[in-house]
């Protein structure tokens, strides 16, 4: 389960990609964070055609769940999915684990499933490919999802959340993206955490103790010059945001990165990117 928080959802209005009646196909199934039910009521009247009669108690529903706990926490009781439909949207989430109308698919291995392909107005990528070691998969899974003519938006980490995940991303990456499938890129930008300051060290400590050699590391953290001038950067937490229309119905392009090639790439490599 991922989480889009209201500053979130006010980024995916801006770029104009939610409309009445669309179907958002949501890769992870994300929560909703720090929303008061005045938001909530007030984004369901842009949307719907008709009001739920039961709009004030969910609001006020997903305002509770939307907040952080006693122990500072996310609750992690209210889900996106829930207003989107109230907004007069259809929703769906594809995840390994279970959540607010999810299809359960392990994109390390499966395929997006047959009734989601080119079903999506809009898809989003909050926080999920990062945890999926198949990047080729999930990225394929989300341009299968899209119509042509839809929108697709990623909100991903760049620099900073030093044991999040697998991945922090690139520009490069989500521009070779665009070109190799022809998406319309239509705006690209960081925001994050800038006072964070996370702890570089903080997978070697953890994995220590299943590590035995890497002792004599944690052991130098502090110590030995080169391990204290790290330990003490103060590294913000900063997404890319990234949003993208589908221009053309083509298969999935995989991008190959070639800035450090020092050699002529010969054809019969080339050739598996003509899609590019």
């Amino acid at each position: 389960m991922m989480a889009i928080s209201w500053n979130s959802l006010d980024a995916i209005e801006n770029a104009r990609l939610l409309s009445p009646g669309a179907h958002v196909i949501d890769f992870g199934s994300s929560n909703l964070y720090h929303a008061t039910a005045a938001q909530i009521e007030a984004f369901v009247a842009r949307y719907a055609t008709t009001i739920p009669d039961n709009l004030s108690e969910l609001a006020q529903r997903l305002e509770a769940g939307s907040k952080l706990g006693p122990d500072g926490q996310a609750l992690n009781h209210a889900f996106i999915g829930e207003m989107f439909e109230a907004a007069g949207m259809t929703y769906d989430a594809i995840d390994i684990a279970d959540g607010y109308k999810t299809t359960i698919v392990d994109l390390n291995f499966q395929a997006l499933p047959e009734q989601f392909i080119k079903s999506a107005d809009v898809v989003l990528n909050f926080g999920t490919s990062e945890h999926i070691l198949n990047q080729a998969n999930v990225f394929k899974s989300i341009h299968d999802a899209c119509k042509p003519g839809g929108m697709i938006m990623h909100q991903l980490p760049a620099i900073g959340f030093v044991d999040h995940a697998y991945y922090c991303y690139t520009g490069r990456f989500f521009y070779d993206l665009a070109a190799y499938n022809e998406y319309e890129l239509l705006d690209i930008w960081f925001d994050g955490n800038y006072t964070d300051s996370e702890d570089i060290y903080s997978s070697t400590r953890a994995y220590a103790r299943y590590f035995p050699h890497v002792d004599k590391r944690v052991a130098a953290i502090g110590v030995e010059d080169r391990e204290k001038r790290v330990a003490s950067l103060r590294i913000p937490t900063v997404a890319i945001n990234v949003v993208l229309r589908k221009v053309k119905d083509k298969p999935f392009g995989i991008m190959v990165e070639t800035s450090t090639s020092v050699g002529a790439i010969p054809d019969a490599v080339k050739g598996a990117y003509a899609n590019g």
